[in-house]
């Protein structure tokens, strides 16, 4: 959908605009001013007369290198700890793989591939339902990389917001 920038600065931006189901979005992104972080806070509104039941998503594109050796790191909800290369993930080819209840990131995860970054995104724990990596398709060369919200119904007026911030750093850092 379209949007209108405001709020424009050397670090920063505000976007918003109005989906096509009528439902309005912001969505603030600004970085650190001494750190290597981007933070994006976005929020849908119900304009509407009537109840909408809703979700929404962050989604990231990340180019960290050699596709087939990335991994993902996180601990998991349930405590399980995750370190694994994109073997799955690009063989589930647009399905990857879905992080669900217990096996979600608490709150957090890493990407670190072949040109020697990494990749942290962060978000509110309590916001996040579920999380989603694919990479198709894999001649892209890119890792999609998914936080949802819980799905939510919004009376008129209501908003539901999600925030995250992106750590890009070299890998030993």
């Amino acid at each position: 959908e379209p949007g209108a920038a405001s709020q424009v600065s050397e670090r920063g931006l505000t976007i918003k605009f109005t989906t096509f189901d009528g439902l309005e979005v912001t969505r603030r992104m600004e970085l650190d001013e001494t750190a290597p972080i981007l933070r994006v806070t976005t929020a849908v509104r119900n304009p509407k007369s009537s109840a909408v039941e809703t979700a929404m998503r962050h989604h990231f594109e990340a180019d960290l290198g050699d596709l087939a050796t990335t991994r993902v790191s996180f601990t998991a909800r349930d405590g399980t700890v995750v370190d694994k290369d994109m073997a799955a993930i690009i063989a589930g080819q647009r399905e990857g793989e879905h992080y669900r209840d217990q096996e979600t990131p608490a709150g957090a995860w890493s990407f670190t591939g072949s040109k020697g970054l990494r990749l942290t995104q962060r978000f509110p724990d309590a916001d996040v339902d579920f999380t989603w990596l694919y990479a198709y398709p894999t001649t892209l060369g890119e890792l999609e990389i998914e936080t949802w919200t819980h799905r939510r119904v919004l009376q008129p007026g209501e908003s539901l917001t999600l925030a995250a911030e992106y750590e890009i750093a070299p890998e030993n850092w």
